[in-house]
């Protein structure tokens, strides 16, 4: 097992090491670093080194009490610290939430980061094109739920969540599974910084090559913002499932690893 350590929290990580450059990939909200086994498996046997993430609040990271240490700020310098440790350039590869802290840390980039692949994210609160934006009207009820649960336990197993051994890509399935073995504090806090984000300023900022992969049927996300983040991202490349919802490379792992290896063809030279 591997961690990085930033002010007495711990970030745990896969590491794989491969003869070509490495590729760190960022799970969202409510995952942990297995949603990207089967992908991760092949761009590996590619000769790629790949490094998971488990965000802090998930997985086999350590779940903080303090609602601070979720702030997208902290996500992106316990990032910043792994890359940091790596001997070779770096392609970031971030689903939903971890999408955002990719932009979010385009602000002010490593030199190591040669490239950024975007799926199923976003660049502002998911609200403002949201077909469920009932979800995501939650700032004053999250403000409370904070508050609430800083004098109270918290429930939840120590138990690893493997989301390849879950046949069902319902999302609400889904994020019952990762309920399971993250704090309370954490989604809440968590989701209250998602819905506060804005980042819609380093789009047009950003100049390492980019994929974006967007869905049609995605009703977290929508792809408007996929669409948005083509026109304003310099070197950018677009591309759309029709079949897949918001958890796309769940559902469609075969086809988010191609259109990964082709972009790895063209960038990490």
């Amino acid at each position: 097992m591997k961690y990085i350590e930033r002010k007495g929290v711990r970030t745990y990580y896969t590491e794989h090491k491969g003869e070509k450059i490495d590729v760190l990939f960022i799970h969202g909200w409510l995952h942990n670093h297995t949603v990207w086994a089967p992908i991760e498996k092949k761009i590996r046997e590619e000769g790629y080194g790949t490094v998971c993430v488990d965000l802090r609040g998930h997985g086999r990271s350590d779940k903080p009490k303090d609602e601070k240490s979720y702030r997208i700020s902290e996500f992106v310098l316990d990032i910043k610290k792994i890359i940091s440790q790596r001997k070779k350039p770096v392609i970031l590869v971030g689903h939903s939430m971890g999408g955002m802290i990719i932009l979010s840390l385009m602000k002010k980039p490593s030199k190591h980061i040669h490239g950024i692949v975007l799926v199923n994210t976003t660049y502002e609160n998911p609200a403002n094109k949201s077909t469920i934006n009932t979800f995501f009207a939650l700032q004053p009820i999250l403000e409370h739920a904070i508050k609430y649960l800083e004098k109270k336990p918290d429930f939840f197993t120590q138990e690893d969540i493997n989301f390849q051994k879950h046949t069902s890509r319902n999302l609400i399935i889904q994020a019952y599974e990762g309920l399971k073995n993250s704090r309370m504090k954490s989604i809440f806090s968590s989701l209250y910084q998602i819905i506060q984000y804005n980042e819609k300023d380093v789009l047009e900022t950003i100049q390492v090559p980019t994929l974006i992969i967007g869905a049609k049927k995605d009703k977290l996300t929508a792809v408007e913002f996929s669409q948005t983040m083509h026109e304003k991202i310099p070197h950018s490349t677009l591309y759309i499932l029709h079949k897949a919802s918001h958890n796309s490379h769940l559902e469609e792992p075969q086809t988010i690893y191609t259109q990964l290896n082709e972009y790895l063809k063209k960038t990490a030279t």
